[in-house]
């Protein structure tokens, strides 16, 4: 694939602090995917203590151009399937 992937957008709210040292989970659930850019909600936890929650939008774009292009289609197919879980 000729594509990155750029954020366009981050919100986070840090809710509690972790150590370099400490074992953490991050999740990635797509929340709403288009045919050039896609939403992301996370997660960082700690065990069942959730120290940051973020929306990440994201958007594809081509190597040379770094303009926007559509996802490639397996990619995108991919993509909507997690979506869709």
């Amino acid at each position: 694939f000729k594509v990155l992937f750029v954020v366009a957008r981050a919100e986070v709210d840090y809710l509690s602090p972790a150590r370099m040292d400490e074992e953490l989970v991050v999740t990635a659930v797509v929340e709403k995917l288009g045919r050039a850019s896609l939403k992301l909600s996370q997660e960082v936890r700690r065990g069942s203590n959730v120290l940051a929650k973020a929306q990440i939008s994201v958007a594809c774009v081509g190597v040379e151009s770094m303009r926007p292009q559509p996802i490639p289609e397996g990619m995108f197919d991919k993509l909507r399937v997690s979506a869709s879980d």
